[in-house]
């Protein structure tokens, strides 16, 4: 039985909110125009409530800029305990620097903590990281099969079920 973890690691577009309305003006790096969309993001079912659990550390680890996902969670109330976003760790994700930076800045190690997100990358990078529980988050992902070469340990929907899992934790084998 795996014990319930002491922190969660989330990336945090299509995991924690679907931008995809923004897709194309964050590839082409507008964060300005991208900024004005923010409000038509959709927040992920149990992304807040998330954050309403008092013993549960909460990371965010994305390959966008910080001052975005800041902007980002606080328009929506997300609780975040650390944020690594895309210049504050290299190389990035799938590397695990990033996850590493995380889980220094929760003072929790890679056994303590469940890793999530949409895209392998994030799985891979929490894997290298030594994290051994990943989630694959499915609603908002652009290819659950790439998603599936990252061997997650459960796939969900959406974070509210990870809510569940927390109340009762996953059988490793």
């Amino acid at each position: 039985m795996t014990k319930k973890p002491r922190g969660l690691i989330l990336d945090l577009d299509q995991t924690m909110v679907d931008s995809r309305c923004a897709k194309a003006l964050r590839s082409q790096r507008d964060w300005r125009s991208v900024d004005l969309l923010i409000p038509r993001f959709i927040v992920a079912p149990g992304a807040i409530e998330l954050g309403r659990i008092k013993d549960l550390k909460i990371a965010v680890v994305t390959k966008s800029p910080a001052t975005y996902a800041r902007k980002v969670l606080q328009h929506f109330g997300i609780r975040s305990d650390a944020l690594v976003g895309y210049h504050d760790a290299s190389p990035r994700k799938p590397h695990p620097a990033p996850t590493a930076k995380a889980l220094e800045l929760l003072d929790l190690s890679p056994h303590d903590v469940w890793a999530a997100g949409d895209h392998a990358d994030d799985l891979l990078s929490a894997r290298a990281a030594g994290i051994s529980v990943l989630i694959g988050v499915t609603d908002w992902t652009d290819s659950e099969a790439g998603l599936a070469l990252a061997r997650p340990t459960v796939n969900v929907r959406h974070l509210g079920v990870v809510v569940e899992l927390l109340r009762r934790p996953l059988k490793q084998p």
